[in-house]
């Protein structure tokens, strides 16, 4: 008999059915270590009123290869899912990095019609209420909450979802892997507001007021779903340019001055 679990990401509940084959214990390790790496994010009802996508995990009986030739390399790629609007098909041999990829795929097809989107990005949860931290690879995201951690607890440092809920913005953890360990849910956070980082000598905070210049580093930050999905996801990020209170925030190395600029 398959086994059923549902997992809320960004309030998109996705049913994943274990399917039985010819492998049972494959499969019982599977939905343990599945347990396991996405706990905070299984859904406490059996059944919800309705999920807004489907994985099927099944056995995988062909060895199905693609091969590149590149100059003088053969590149070999394993076929691992397949993807049909708001269902997918894969099977138990795939790791959880590459189940990490179907849930992206699916949780941001729902999002991008949801007034929502991926953000490449860390935060923290500072007075009960999200903060995020924006720039490029090597401007401090997870060095800042990981300086944070003894007083706010981090929420991201390299992934996280946004979405709208009435007039409200919120985060909302992903899937993925993080560079330091981070205790995961299902549970959103209004956002309060969101820095662009800076490393500096100085510890100093200063408001960006200008949309453009929000929008411009936003659309930097934001990892889209598909070419088709771009418009819409860029409609999203203006408003959430508009609404969303941005700072540039210069900071030190040093974990006590960066809390108290927070507090």
């Amino acid at each position: 008999m398959e086994e059923i679990l549902y997992i809320r990401i960004a309030d998109c509940i996705v049913e994943c059915r274990f399917h039985e084959g010819l492998y049972p214990f494959v499969r019982k390790e599977f939905v343990k270590r599945f347990k396991r790496r996405y706990g905070g994010f299984i859904y406490p009802n059996k059944q919800p009123e309705k999920a807004a996508a489907r994985i099927d995990i099944k056995d995988y009986n062909k060895s199905q290869l693609i091969t590149k030739k590149e100059g003088k390399t053969l590149r070999h790629y394993v076929y691992f899912f397949s993807q049909r609007g708001n269902s997918a098909s894969t099977y138990y041999f795939i790791s959880f990095a590459q189940l990490n990829i179907i849930l992206r795929n699916l949780v941001q097809n729902q999002l991008r019609s949801h007034f929502g989107f991926q953000l490449h990005g860390a935060a923290s949860l500072v007075h009960n209420k999200a903060v995020l931290f924006l720039g490029p690879n090597g401007a401090g995201k997870s060095t800042a909450t990981s300086l944070l951690k003894s007083k706010f607890r981090p929420l991201a440092d390299d992934a996280c979802y946004v979405r709208k809920v009435g007039q409200s913005y919120y985060l909302y953890q992903t899937q993925e892997f993080e560079k330091q360990p981070i205790s995961k849910s299902f549970d959103r956070y209004e956002i309060s507001s969101v820095f662009f980082l800076h490393k500096s000598e100085r510890n100093q905070i200063k408001p960006v007021t200008s949309e453009d210049t929000i929008y411009a580093k936003m659309i930097k930050q934001c990892n889209f779903y598909s070419a088709e999905s771009v418009e819409t996801e860029m409609k999203t990020l203006r408003d959430f340019s508009k609404k969303a209170q941005f700072y540039r925030l210069y900071f030190q190395k040093k974990r006590q001055p960066l809390i108290d600029l927070l507090k």
